[in-house]
């Protein structure tokens, strides 16, 4: 059984995927719980784009072995193109490789592009937060971690903004079709302030400048003005935010006078 197991790995670096089939195949009818003959069965299947296949040999062999991270890697590889799904087994990876930090390191970045496909900004901002040192990972991930702490919030800016401009557009292709007694203007303006007040730009500029040495450069100058930009439109929300409670309250008390 060993040589077969053997003949199966030697066909799949060779690429040769329909021998390693076969040879796992072969392992299987004398041990169906054989769980390397299911992943490499798993990735020869995969190769050849059998991809309901290869993905149930994987599953087959986490049953058999749960701790075992081969089969939840095959598991990834299977289903690139199903990124809610790819995720998924990347939590699963993530749990075995707790104790082994540049594993879950490599894991953690891989799972920022497969997050990306998923529009799934605040999971990625989530990501790079681990890679500061008020995260509670941060101590087993000191020595793996490439990125400076201004490369992080640089990061987390980026994706702040991919996500102010996500939420927006999902929001409106929501509200332009309930438009009753406000113009489009109006309503663009009202999720506007919805955004601004949930966003995580003006947190994340300010880590930013707090790591670059204050001069004029075009680089600080031009991050200083954009966090002016966003404080302001927030001030603007706050204060709508505030006369609409002062109205509110204004005709609650005007109410009950009249009871």
């Amino acid at each position: 059984m060993k040589s077969l197991l053997s003949a199966a790995r030697k066909a799949l670096d060779e690429s040769d995927f329909e021998t390693a089939i076969d040879k796992c195949n072969a392992v299987l009818e004398q041990d169906p719980n054989n769980y390397n003959a299911h992943v490499f069965k798993g990735f020869a299947l995969n190769k050849t784009e059998q991809v309901p296949d290869a993905i149930q040999e994987f599953e087959i062999a986490v049953k058999l072995n749960p701790s075992n991270p081969l089969a939840y890697q095959g598991l990834i590889a299977a289903t690139q193109e199903n990124p809610s799904l790819c995720i998924s087994y990347y939590k699963r990876l993530l749990e075995l490789h707790m104790n082994s930090p540049q594993k879950y390191y490599d894991d953690l970045l891989k799972m920022i592009d497969v997050y990306q496909q998923l529009n799934d900004y605040a999971s990625v901002i989530e990501i790079w937060e681990k890679f500061l040192k008020s995260s509670p990972e941060y101590a087993m991930l000191k020595e793996q971690i490439t990125f400076t702490p201004r490369e992080v919030w640089q990061n987390i800016l980026t994706t702040a903004l991919q996500k102010d401009a996500f939420d927006y557009e999902q929001e409106w292709q929501i509200q332009k079709y309930r438009i009753q007694h406000k113009t489009m203007d109006a309503v663009k303006a009202d999720i506007e302030k919805d955004v601004n007040l949930k966003s995580r730009v003006g947190e994340a500029i300010e880590n930013i400048l707090i790591k670059i040495e204050k001069d004029q450069s075009s680089e600080y100058l031009q991050l200083c003005n954009q966090l002016i930009m966003f404080l302001y439109k927030r001030l603007q929300v706050t204060e709508n935010l505030a006369h609409k409670e002062k109205v509110s309250e204004a005709r609650s008390t005007r109410a009950e006078r009249e009871c």
